[in-house]
């Protein structure tokens, strides 16, 4: 049987701990290309120690997975002269490079399934130029000859069965990582401050969950803490965040960063949970999702102004949005997301079907 090298961007996912139970979320949309790959007679495995030599193609997983670029920085330099302690940053293994001295570089493929906020490298040319293929959500790049469309998939987006009435249902809650960035296209400020409005405003009606919030996380931060934000309504970590979202009637879903075509798990979890989302993102959403799913955060000029809309949404006004949520869970639209078709269009993309 013919293999399929998966290269990962970090090493708790290596020796095929990537298919395995979920970390962060992620492992079940592979575990499903794995068996697609399977079905069509291909062993899909990580990396690791295995030989290039033979492979039907390698797969690399964003910009961190491709080579070891950080050890031209002048920090990593500086730390090695000094002594210091190194980061354990995968892989080790130069895998592009194997693959090109065995004229590989047709079986190479990159796929770019982080922004340019997360991972600026993955827009790096100097990286695209080793790859004829590369799979992405965003749509300003594709061009189907060397940049083909992958819908970022929503794994953890198990569409439930939620009874809760509009009465029985508290306000608003945000379950998120607390991230900070000084790059363009970043909607973290964004999101804190409508986090730090509620928090401040309307603590009775907002609860925030997560981590690394009331913690410092930057490096002024650690240096000076009392430059850290408390939020009153900050409540820990979820165990199960569906079944969280699910006793609320609005969630704010704001994305990392705005590029066309980044839509990520967090408006499809608050669907999944039958609450409305309030979301803030992909410039393009509506060419993907419904607009009388969602409340749009763009329409409103700050977050008073929709703080007002939230507070005037009637019980009849809310049920409409659960309707269309409903409508859209059924639609081919919402397919499109799922790690089915994210497996499906891998392999359409590569070409390969069962012998």
């Amino acid at each position: 049987m013919k293999k399929i090298l998966l290269q990962v961007p970090s090493r708790p996912l290596g020796n095929n701990r990537m298919f395995g139970p979920d970390i962060n979320n992620v492992t079940e949309t592979w575990r499903m290309l794995r068996d697609k790959l399977q079905f069509l007679g291909y062993e899909f495995t990580t990396a690791d120690s295995n030989s290039v030599e033979g492979c039907g193609w390698i797969l690399f997983l964003n910009a961190e997975s491709v080579s070891n670029e950080h050890k031209k920085s002048w920090k990593w330099r500086l730390k090695k002269i000094l002594g210091l302690k190194l980061p354990q940053i995968w892989p080790k293994r130069e895998l592009v490079t194997e693959a090109e001295k065995l004229s590989m570089s047709d079986k190479l493929v990159f796929l770019i399934m982080e922004g340019k906020v997360i991972c600026p490298r993955n827009y790096d040319p100097a990286l695209w130029k080793h790859f004829n293929r590369i799979l992405t959500w965003d749509d300003d790049i594709i061009d189907n000859k060397k940049f083909f469309k992958v819908h970022h998939p929503s794994a953890t987006s198990k569409p439930i069965r939620n009874n809760r009435t509009f009465s029985e249902r508290k306000f608003l809650v945000n379950i998120i990582t607390n991230k900070t960035s000084s790059l363009p296209l970043e909607l973290y400020t964004a999101r804190r401050n409508t986090i730090t409005y509620f928090d401040a405003n309307y603590p009775e009606h907002f609860d925030l969950f997560g981590i690394y919030w009331n913690q410092p996380i930057t490096k002024w931060q650690k240096r000076i803490p009392w430059l850290v934000k408390k939020y009153k309504k900050f409540q820990g970590e979820v165990p199960n965040k569906i079944n969280t979202l699910s006793q609320y009637k609005f969630a704010l879903c704001y994305e990392n960063t705005e590029q066309n075509g980044y839509i990520t798990e967090k408006i499809f979890d608050a669907l999944a949970a039958k609450t409305v989302p309030i979301y803030l993102g992909a410039p393009n959403v509506a060419d993907y999702i419904d607009e009388d799913v969602f409340i749009d955060r763009r329409k409103f000029k700050n977050e008073k102004e929709l703080a007002d809309y939230l507070f005037s949404v009637t019980e009849e006004r809310y049920n409409e949005y659960l309707c269309a949520i409903e409508r859209f869970l059924q639609s081919e639209k919402y397919k499109k997301f799922l790690p089915e078709n994210f497996a499906e269009t891998i392999t359409k993309v590569l070409n390969l079907t069962k012998d």
